[in-house]
């Protein structure tokens, strides 16, 4: 597996402030914030949600791009997240049903749009 270059300051920030606004729209959407950043030993979760009596992964993609953010997310990301899903609903065995949202936000010089795709794997 090819790794990639550590990430630059400038992507760093970019990736914290998108994962802010998606926090900000869950939690405005009723969601409760359980976790940002969870490290597990299989990965890390962008955002673990609960809504109502499910738990919710998020993965946050942000582009300054026109690609989709959504098609960003290549064969093996799926499959750890799916595996990352599994976990996190081991570590919080009350919820009824485990679902993994993508949140996708496109960044266009000052504006941001932001599109929730619920159980979109």
């Amino acid at each position: 597996m090819r790794q990639k270059p550590p990430p630059t300051d400038d992507r760093l920030a970019f990736g914290r402030r998108a994962e802010a606004l998606a926090a900000g729209r869950l939690e405005k959407r009723g969601l409760t914030i359980l976790a940002r950043n969870l490290v597990l030993p299989l990965g890390e979760i962008d955002i673990l949600a609960a809504d109502g009596d499910e738990l919710v992964l998020v993965e946050v993609r942000a582009t300054r791009s026109v690609v989709d953010p959504l098609l960003s997310i290549a064969a093996d990301k799926r499959r750890r997240l799916r595996v990352l899903a599994r976990a996190a609903w081991q570590r919080y065995p009350r919820f009824a049903s485990v679902r993994i949202d993508v949140i996708g936000i496109t960044v266009r010089g000052d504006r941001a749009r932001l599109v929730h795709h619920r159980a979109a794997l």
